[in-house]
């Protein structure tokens, strides 16, 4: 049992994950809170530190977060943390052994598009809006609300 995912910090080919056991279904959320700091984001191992704290935030417990140098326990794509292009990637975890170059990723988003959502979302769950995260028509990108405002 568990709801496990793994944010990974990315920069020049190398980094590291950050494993949450229960929080997986918030992931996505956490890292865009996180991200929404402005907060080092050219610095892999600050930016490491921050969304680590961002995910423990109240939790004092020994176990349910880790730290790691190779993929572990995982339920959903991995999502990363690009440093150097400033950019979110959802990856299909078989994509996680590829070169980052070679890597398909489900979803991208710069960093600053990314904090802009309203609320972030697992790539697969329902259509959201690139603009503002609220749910967009099947097969959309945007809302109807953001449509009718551009």
């Amino acid at each position: 049992m568990g709801d496990r995912a793994n944010v990974y910090i990315q920069s020049n080919g190398e980094g590291v994950y950050l494993y949450t056991h229960w929080g997986g279904s918030e992931l996505p959320e956490i890292a865009r809170v996180a991200l929404a700091k402005n907060w080092r984001w050219h610095d892999p191992s600050y930016l490491a530190r921050i969304v680590l704290d961002t995910m423990t935030e109240g939790t004092c417990d020994e176990t349910g977060f880790g730290v790691w140098p190779s993929l572990g326990d995982n339920s959903y794509p991995i999502i990363v943390l690009d440093t150097d292009a400033q950019l979110v990637h959802f990856v299909a975890e078989s994509e996680m052994d590829k070169p980052p170059i070679e890597r398909a990723a489900l979803k991208s988003f710069s960093f600053t598009h990314y904090i802009r959502l309203k609320r972030a979302a697992w790539p697969d769950d329902e259509p959201t809006c690139e603009l503002c995260g609220e749910p967009a028509d099947e097969g959309g990108a945007i809302c109807p609300a953001c449509a009718e405002s551009r």
